[in-house]
């Protein structure tokens, strides 16, 4: 009895004295072929779905969506600032940053009446450079890239400013530097029950380019101290001098002209200039001259990357065509992956 209690408390001894072998798993490991399916997929998803553009001198976050996407909208300002989260700030993206573009955003192949159809009656800033200043509801703050303007908005430039604002998405509006503008009506129905955009110019000197398109559709008119000039679909410029004399400079198309003191409508050609009077008569059109090189430079610049939808387009499949390269190159890596893995060990 005596021996076996001691046998007993014996191997019970030795068992608790041995250590417990655990048994260690290897770490589970995703193979190549996993991994590389799932870059696969991914570059698959973000090149279909995406279109990706550098940043480059001069362009905002707004302005690269008319050039890519035909327009501006809150909802797409929205969207794009949740696709690029790693932006602090899409008001101040930088020369080189890029930017994803959803390819379902973009509008550039709408007829013109249904893009004139979704668009918001507002205008927006889509280039800044120096200071300005937004007048609304009777206060002022400092314009910024990006921001929606609406009518009864004054804009003020400073010295060396200068601002460009796209106009519910069809005309393009330049102001120099010590200029004052207004925005009266956006699409809006007058009495005459024709849908039109008006502008007020104070003082200054204005820039605009009505998409040829929008013109019939969409009236435009500059009011000026002693003048309105109507637009055709055109580009052109005015000029008010500070005792309300100035001018009407046309670039191409067509544009007319009525004074205070001349109500029957002026036409003016491309390549023609009309002077104001202070007293609001309008002389005959003649040969426009030589202006600044500099300002011409900077507005058929823009004017010629803005509205030049073919150059976005190719630079678009090009986008495209080479994140399909990456999604090939993943492909082939991928299959090479496989064989790999069946290779014996």
């Amino acid at each position: 009895m005596r021996l076996n209690t001691y046998l007993v408390l014996l191997i019970a001894s030795v068992l608790c004295a041995s250590p417990v072998q655990s048994v260690k798993r290897k770490p589970i490991v995703a193979s190549k072929t996993d991994t590389a399916k799932h870059q696969l997929v991914a570059a698959t998803s973000s090149d279909t779905m995406f279109l990706t553009v550098k940043v480059g001198p001069q362009q905002s976050a707004s302005w690269i969506a008319f050039r890519h996407l035909g327009a501006w909208t809150p909802e797409i300002a929205a969207q794009i600032r949740t696709d690029n989260k790693e932006i602090k700030n899409l008001d101040q993206i930088e020369v080189g940053q890029s930017l994803l573009l959803r390819r379902s955003l973009d509008q550039r192949l709408l007829t013109p009446s249904q893009q004139i159809a979704k668009a918001i009656r507002k205008a927006v800033a889509t280039y800044v450079k120096g200071a300005a200043d937004v007048t609304r509801l009777g206060r002022s703050h400092s314009l910024h890239a990006n921001e929606f303007l609406m009518p009864g908005d004054r804009i003020s430039t400073r010295s060396g400013a200068v601002v460009e604002l796209i106009i519910d998405n069809q005309s393009v509006l330049r102001l120099r530097d010590k200029t004052t503008l207004s925005l009266v009506a956006i699409q809006d129905s007058g009495l005459d029950r024709r849908t039109g955009t008006r502008v007020f110019l104070e003082a200054g000197q204005i820039w605009t380019k009505v998409r040829k398109w929008a013109g019939p559709l969409v009236g435009f008119q500059v009011k000026m101290p002693n003048a309105i000039a109507g637009v055709h679909g055109t580009t052109f410029e005015c000029f008010v001098n500070g005792d309300s004399s100035g001018f009407v400079s046309v670039h191409e198309g067509l544009v007319g002209v009525t004074g205070r003191a001349q109500p029957v409508e002026l036409l003016v050609a491309a390549g023609k200039i009309v002077f104001i009077k202070k007293d609001g008569q309008v002389s005959t059109s003649t040969n426009t001259p030589k202006t600044v090189p500099g300002w011409n430079h900077l507005n058929q610049q823009r004017d010629d990357a803005l509205e030049d939808l073919s150059a976005a387009s190719q630079d678009d499949r090009l986008n495209h065509r080479q994140g399909e390269t990456k999604v090939e190159s993943s492909s082939t890596e991928s299959r090479q992956h496989e064989r790999d893995d069946r290779q014996p060990k």
